[in-house]
């Protein structure tokens, strides 16, 4: 632990896939038209944060899974045993909002005056 950091913070503050990685995929069903199935009946769900599809073919009577695939969509995908595991993921989630909360909160700027500004201008004027 001494010269190795325990999760990858350069290399997933850009990765633009956090969430997914961190908390696995939020899966919806979406139309199989875009794919054929050779045989079965085609199921295709989609990720509602990251576009990637798990596309299954399913044998209906005999309830069973023919193939399971995934499309990723391009960037998300690490090389071979460079995939930093869930809890690296996770760590770097909680960073990265805890950094887009404090630049809301410390950068707040408008030159929109608010109500109270007004009225005060206005009394400023009258007397």
């Amino acid at each position: 632990m001494a010269a190795e950091h325990l999760y990858k913070a350069d290399e997933l503050a850009v990765y633009e896939y956090l969430e997914c990685g961190a908390l696995g995929h939020s899966w919806d069903f979406v139309d199989s038209n875009h794919w054929r199935a050779a045989f079965g009946v085609p199921v295709t769900r989609r990720c509602v944060r990251c576009m990637t599809e798990r596309r299954q073919c399913l044998m209906r009577n005999e309830r069973t899974v023919l193939s399971d695939n995934y499309w990723y969509p391009p960037g998300y995908k690490f090389a071979k045993g460079e995939r930093p595991s869930r809890m690296d993921f996770l760590l770097m989630s909680i960073d990265s909002k805890r950094r887009r909360k404090q630049r809301k909160e410390t950068s707040v700027v408008t030159t929109i005056p608010t109500a109270l500004a007004k009225r005060e201008v206005k009394n400023a004027r009258r007397r």
